[in-house]
């Protein structure tokens, strides 16, 4: 699984440069920090921190569910080079049952983070003093997604002056299994 990891960092580390951008223009108005004070709309930080975890949580999902497929076509296309249909049989069978399994522990790993995040919300609000409804909505940041480009750490070697070469980002996700 840790080989897995740095296939994903492009997109991760768009995603936290974006947020971190997005965070950035918001206190730049702001002319003294002392004076600022710790949450300026504290239902609407609480809002956005919802929209960011969900297109984290979304793109990891897209991510993970790509490379899962990846490794699943990979295996069906060995087992067509076995001469042994009793062995091609097999090897398929426990690809399906590989690709169920890691899908399932995907939804384990996703549900975890979700509870964690929640549970992490409901500290933020109480020290915020106001009670806003979690609204972790994934589809509409697999919208968001859609929309999203990915600047590669071997295209930021190569950027011009004038503009970066990017991938779109469904190069990195599936959003759906393919049927088989």
């Amino acid at each position: 699984m840790k080989n897995l990891i740095p296939k994903a960092t492009p997109l991760l580390a768009m995603l936290l440069a974006i947020s971190t951008l997005r965070a950035d223009s918001v206190t730049e108005n702001t002319p003294n920090p002392q004076e600022t004070p710790k949450f300026r709309n504290p239902a609407a930080e609480l809002r956005n921190q919802d929209s960011a975890f969900a297109l984290l949580m979304e793109s990891y999902r897209q991510i993970q569910t790509r490379l899962i497929q990846n490794d699943y076509e990979a295996r069906l296309q060995a087992a067509q080079h076995l001469d042994d249909f009793k062995a091609r049989r097999q090897v398929i069978s426990l690809a399906k049952q590989e690709r169920e399994l890691r899908l399932q522990k995907l939804t384990g790993q996703l549900t975890n983070m979700n509870s964690g995040y929640t549970h992490a919300r409901y500290v933020d609000e109480r020290e915020a003093g106001v009670t806003v409804p979690v609204s972790v909505d994934t589809r509409v940041a697999a919208k968001q997604l859609q929309n999203f480009v990915v600047i590669t750490p071997e295209s930021v070697e190569r950027v011009s002056d004038t503009s970066a070469p990017t991938l779109p980002a469904s190069h990195y996700m599936l959003s759906k299994l393919p049927q088989d």
